[in-house]
């Protein structure tokens, strides 16, 4: 009875060939010929995303800014100012990308009974 089951995973194993069953639906003709890729266009260029387009609009000159700052310099300097005024939401921000945020903790306090049974056998 072992050997039979034995001889049943080797022949579910993958191998290095390709079954026999594939090989009669395929015809010579379907094959890749050597050097030649299955993809030959290759991969379609990547979209454009939302946080690209931003990440490039923020680093591009502001063209209303007479020292020709990019806009990512003016949002910086107007957060600051708002820190500074007193906005606890811009402190918090900027705590935040410096430092990175905190990480929260919780405390737990449970009683946890455990019995132990030890058995003479």
């Amino acid at each position: 009875m072992k050997q039979n089951v034995a001889s049943k995973k080797s022949k579910n194993t993958m191998s290095n060939k390709t079954p026999d069953k594939q090989v009669k639906n395929r015809g010579v003709s379907t094959r890749w010929k050597p050097g030649l890729s299955g993809n030959p266009k290759g991969r379609p260029p990547k979209r454009e995303c939302i946080t690209s387009l931003l990440k490039e609009a923020m680093n591009s000159p502001c063209p209303q800014d007479k020292q020709k700052r990019t806009r990512a310099e003016i949002m910086t300097e107007k957060l600051l100012a708002m820190a500074i005024k007193g906005d606890l939401r811009a402190m918090k921000l900027i705590f935040e990308y410096v430092a990175g945020k905190p990480k929260q903790s919780e405390e737990m306090q449970s009683e946890v009974q455990i019995r132990v049974v030890y058995d003479d056998k």
